[in-house]
Parts: structure tokens; C-alpha cells; sequence
């Protein structure tokens, strides 16, 4: 009886042999150190022969970037002559800082901000991130137009300007500080009446907006509309225009006045009311200048709010207290001027951008420490621009506060 497979043997002998030589080309190639290419075979019965079907090479596209590929060269991303340049003209013309500052700055953050380098890419030098950081501030630029100039991708810049900027804070942490004793505080409140003639100020405050353009993913709880949101830059300045105290929260500014308050009334030893002369018997308590964006308590003092007519004893009293508030208005005019980060939509979240913006304020105090009021004596902040102030907030003093005001609105009109 005949096999009725026998007419298939010769198609089986014949595919079977060609994939013997199949295999012994890649055992070939294995042996030579090659990787054995993967294929697929069809096999055809039609034509007793094995097809082999090699997969096509995948082509990578150019990177978008081509100075990543220079990571791992001994290629500087920036020339020495250009940084040198980026330098001066960030940190002398822009902030008005000196090399010498620049580099006492740079001792002292560059341990908390530098990175080693690994066999896959060459880290960026702490100089190189510190002085990114301050042009971001100082210029406001965007980060597609710095990834140009310092060869560094925009989403490593988003890492890297709060990281430098939350140790910029930490190492700068002396600079920006309440009184902590009596003493301290009288001293303060005796170089104002010195030089603005208002008696019993220990500073004065001010509340500024500084808008936000957070991403659309942020849930943040300042959002006002649905791409743009304000945070309140809250802050006490003392006679020359230097912050004692900053703090950045909620839209409206309630919570930071809020935390400022319980400071005031808890930890802070701030002196006993007193008597403004010795022919005087209403003890007045040590105040801040505030405007009408503040309320009217124990240790914030407000302008009159009524219709008043000049001449008056209450229009002298707003005039008097308006001149005493000039070096606040200073302070925020010299910070907006000198960091143009804070005149523009920060494209960061609330939590991320109180990093950079409280940097500013440490940074202004730090280039300041040497200067003195007189310096600002033809800095006019309305030209410089400044942000917008908080709201008015309603008026609910007690009638002793409105006596007392008052009794302080008598003794200027008379000294």
C-alpha cells in the first residue's frame, strides 16, 4: 500500500535543509562576536524554498537639542568669556551687586547647590545654576530664551531656580528678622521718629499682589480665574527700606496678617504702651504704619478714613503718617524694580513661586545691608512700577483705638 505522505518528502527534505543552513549561519555570526540579527522565516510549499524576512533598522530622529550631546564632551556649554560677561551684566548692572558679593554668595550656597558629575552626562557647575537663578530674577526671561544663552534645557531649569533659590533663603536666613527683645525694638522705633518724626513706629507694613499663571494641572487654593491667581506678598520695613519680615500666602493676604498678629501679641517683647511726652496721660501702644488695606488694631495704626478738610488735624495726621510710610513704599518699589520676575505672570505654582518670590526679598536686604535711607532719597517708586496694593479693608475700631489715634493726631499737629 502506498505512503500518501511520499509526495510531500521532497518539500519536507528541501525546507528542512535550508533551515540547517540557516542555523549554521547564525551559530557563524554568534561564534564571529556579531548579536544574531532577528529574522523570520516563511516557509513556502509551493516552491520548497525559505523565505527570510529581516526587520528594517529603526532610524532615531536628531535630538532636539543638540547641545545634550555635548553633556559628556570637555565642551563648556558656556564660554568663559561670555559667562564673564552674563555676570556683569546680571549681577553688577541688573541687581546692582557687586563681584565681590557675587562670589561671598556663591562660597556659600555652592556646596547646597552643586552636583557630581556620572559617566552618563557632566553635571552644571554651581556658579553656572546660581547665576541662572539670579538672571531669572533679575530679567524675568523665560526659560526657552535662557536654554539659548546658557545651553541648559528649560525643564532643568524648572528643577533647579527654586532649589537654589529655597538655600538662597536658608543662608540668607540672618538678614531678614524681627526684633527679638525690647531693646531692639526701641531702637527701631527711635531711628523712625529720628528720621520720619512719627513716635512709637517699629516699622512700617505693606501687602503687595504678585501674580501667578499657574499650570493648568495645579489645584491651588489662590486660584481667581481659570489660569491666572495672586499671592500676597506680605512685609515690615524698618526707617532705611530694609524687610524685617516677609511672608507670602493666601489672595487676600488675611492669613500671613493673621500669623503676623499672633507674633506680635505672643513672641516678639514688643515694649509697653507709653506716654508720647511727660505732660501726657493716655499711654500709646508701639505701632506699624499701616494704610487703609489693614485693620485698625493694638499694633497697627491706619489713616483716618472720613472726609476730612485740609488743614485739619486729621488731614495733617494722614499726611504725616503717608511720609512715615515712604520707606515701605521704597522697599517694594526697589524690589520691583531691580527683580522684574515679580512684574510679570510667574508660571509656577503658589507652593513653588514663595520660594522664588521670598528670594527676592532676601537678596534685596543682602545687597542693602551697607546702604541707608539717604541713598533713596531720588528713587521714586511710582516710576518704578509697583504691584498692586491689597484691598481696602473696612474700618471696626474700638473707641479706645479711635482715642487714642486721635490723641496722637494732636500731639503731631503741635510738634
Amino acid at each position: 500500500m502506498e505512503n500518501p505522505l511520499e509526495e510531500y518528502l521532497p518539500e519536507w527534505c528541501a525546507a528542512l535543509s535550508s533551515l540547517m543552513v540557516l542555523l549554521k549561519r547564525r551559530r557563524e555570526r554568534s561564534e564571529e562576536g556579531g548579536l544574531p540579527r532577528q529574522t523570520s522565516a516563511v516557509i513556502s510549499r509551493s516552491t520548497s524554498t525559505v523565505i527570510v524576512r529581516r526587520p528594517k533598522p529603526k532610524v532615531r530622529p536628531p535630538p532636539k537639542r543638540p547641545f545634550v550631546l555635548q553633556r559628556n564632551q570637555n565642551v563648556p556649554r558656556v564660554m568663559l568669556p561670555v559667562l564673564e560677561d552674563l555676570i556683569d551684566s546680571t549681577v553688577g548692572y541688573s541687581l546692582g551687586m557687586t563681584r565681590e558679593d557675587f562670589e561671598y554668595l556663591h562660597g556659600l550656597i555652592g556646596p547646597k547647590i552643586a552636583r557630581m558629575d556620572t559617566f552618563l552626562r557632566r553635571a552644571i557647575s554651581s556658579k553656572e545654576r546660581f547665576l541662572i537663578t539670579l538672571r531669572y530674577l533679575a530679567t524675568g526671561e523665560s526659560y526657552s530664551s535662557m536654554q539659548e544663552i546658557f545651553q541648559v534645557s528649560k525643564q532643568l531649569m524648572s528643577r533647579m531656580i527654586p532649589e537654589v533659590c529655597g538655600s538662597l533663603i536658608e543662608v540668607l536666613q540672618d538678614y531678614v528678622k524681627l526684633p527679638e527683645n525690647k531693646e531692639e525694638w526701641l531702637r527701631v522705633s527711635q531711628e523712625y521718629e529720628n528720621r520720619w518724626k512719627f513716635p512709637h513706629a517699629i516699622g512700617a507694613v505693606e501687602g503687595r499682589y504678585v501674580a501667578l499663571k499657574a499650570p493648568m494641572s495645579s489645584e491651588t487654593e489662590h486660584s481667581q480665574t481659570k489660569r491666572n491667581c495672586n499671592v500676597v506678598l506680605l512685609g515690615v520695613v524698618d526707617s532705611n527700606s530694609n524687610f524685617m519680615y516677609a511672608d507670602i500666602d493666601s489672595s487676600d493676604g488675611a492669613l500671613c496678617l493673621t500669623k503676623l498678629n499672633a507674633m506680635l501679641e505672643n513672641d516678639l517683647h514688643i515694649p509697653e504702651p507709653e506716654e508720647l511726652d511727660m505732660f501726657s496721660t493716655v499711654k500709646v501702644p508701639y505701632m506699624l504704619l499701616g494704610d487703609n488695606g489693614f485693620p485698625f488694631s493694638k499694633h497697627c495704626i491706619r489713616p483716618f478714613e472720613d472726609a476730612v478738610s485740609p488743614g485739619s488735624i486729621e488731614n495733617h495726621f494722614n499726611e504725616r503718617l503717608s511720609i512715615a510710610r515712604c520707606p515701605v513704599e521704597n522697599a517694594f518699589g526697589v524690589l520691583n524694580n531691580k527683580f522684574k520676575i515679580l512684574s510679570r505672570a510667574i508660571l509656577m505654582d503658589a507652593a513653588v513661586a514663595r520660594k522664588v518670590v521670598l528670594a527676592t526679598v532676601y537678596l534685596h536686604n543682602f545687597v542693602r545691608r551697607n546702604y541707608s535711607a539717604e541713598d533713596d532719597e531720588h528713587f521714586d517708586p511710582e516710576n518704578a512700577g509697583l504691584m498692586p496694593s491689597i484691598e481696602h479693608t473696612p474700618l471696626d475700631p474700638s473707641a479706645e483705638l479711635m482715642e487714642m489715634r486721635m490723641h496722637v493726631a494732636n500731639y503731631l499737629a503741635s510738634n
